[in-house]
C-alpha cells in the first residue's frame, strides 16, 4: 500500500511541475500530507467455501483381497526313463561236479561232469580244463550268453588201480579204480539116473558150478529139489541147473520118491 501511494503522489508531483511551468511561477502548494491509512487493493472476491467437516474415524481396514488369479498353466515337464546301467561283464563260476562211478575197476570208463554258469551280462567264452592227479588230461571251450548255464562232461579210464584226485573248472573231487575179482570159473558136474538112483547121489560143487542130470532108464524120473524142480525126464533126456547159492540141497524123483541125492554147494573160496 505505501509502494502505491508513493506512486499516486509521484504522479501528483510530475503533473503540478508541469502545471507551474506553463503559468507564472508560484510557490508550490504541497497538499497536506495524507494519513497513513491502509488503502486495500481492489481484489477479486473469493468464493465462501462450504464449513469443513468435522474429521470422522477412518473406515476399518480391509483384509488383504484373495488371489483368486489363476497361475498361468505351465508346460509339464517331460519324465525321462531311467537310463539302462550298462551290462555286467562276462563272469563264469562252476558247481555241482559230479563223479560216475565213484568207483570202477580197471579200464572201466568214468564220467566226469560240472555245471558252467556266466554270471555276467554280455556273452563270452570259457575253458573247462579237466585235470587229474594236477595234470591237465582234456579241456572243452564253451560259449554261453549272459545268465546262461550249460553242463560240460567228460569220459576218462584208468588202468591201474588207485585213488584219482580230480579237478573241473576249479572244484575237486575223488575216485577210485580197483582190480575186478579173478574170473570165476565154473564147471558141470554129470549125475546119471540108471536103475532108479542118482548115481552120484552126494555130490561136492562150489558157487556157479553146474550139474546136469541124464536119465538111462526107459521110465520117467524127475529131479526135484529145495528152491528147484527140473521136471519130468524121459528115457535119454537131460535137463541142468547152475547153483549160485552156497547151501546144501537135498532132492527126489517125485515119480520114486526112494530116490534121493544130495548137492553141497560151497562159497569156492
Amino acid at each position: 500500500m505505501a509502494k502505491v501511494f508513493v506512486g499516486l503522489l509521484a504522479i501528483v508531483l510530475v503533473v503540478s511541475l508541469v502545471s507551474g511551468c506553463s503559468q507564472s511561477p508560484a510557490s508550490p502548494t504541497f497538499p497536506p500530507p495524507a494519513e497513513n491509512t491502509p488503502t486495500s487493493p481492489a481484489s477479486t472476491p473469493v468464493p465462501a467455501l462450504p464449513p469443513v467437516e468435522p474429521a470422522s474415524a477412518p473406515p476399518p481396514a480391509l483384509p488383504p483381497a484373495e488371489n483368486t488369479s489363476t497361475p498361468p498353466a505351465s508346460t509339464p515337464v517331460p519324465v525321462l526313463p531311467p537310463a539302462e546301467s550298462a551290462p555286467a561283464p562276462v563272469a563264469f563260476t562252476s558247481s555241482n561236479l559230479t563223479i560216475s562211478p565213484a568207483e570202477v575197476d580197471t579200464g572201466k570208463s568214468i564220467t566226469i561232469s560240472v555245471m558252467v554258469t556266466n554270471t555276467g551280462g554280455l556273452s563270452g567264452s570259457y575253458e573247462v580244463i579237466l585235470k587229474i592227479d594236477n595234470i591237465a588230461v582234456a579241456t572243452q571251450n564253451v560259449i554261453l550268453s549272459g545268465g546262461a548255464s550249460q553242463i560240460v562232461s567228460f569220459v576218462t579210464a584208468r588202468d591201474v588201480a588207485g585213488t584219482y584226485t580230480v579237478n573241473a573248472g576249479g572244484l575237486s573231487g575223488t575216485f577210485k579204480v580197483k582190480v575186478p575179482p579173478a574170473p570165476v570159473v565154473s564147471t558141470t558136474y554129470q549125475v546119471a539116473i540108471r536103475g532108479f538112483a542118482f548115481n552120484s547121489s552126494q555130490i561136492t560143487i562150489k558157487v556157479g558150478d553146474t550139474i546136469t542130470w541124464t536119465n538111462q532108464d526107459s521110465v520117467p524120473h524127475t529131479v526135484t529139489g529145495d528152491g528147484f524142480d527140473l521136471g519130468n525126464l524121459a528115457g535119454g533126456q537131460s535137463r541142468s541147473y547152475t547153483f549160485i547159492t552156497a547151501a546144501t540141497f537135498t532132492y527126489h524123483c517125485n515119480i520114486h520118491p526112494y530116490m534121493q541125492g544130495q548137492v553141497t554147494v560151497g562159497s569156492g573160496s
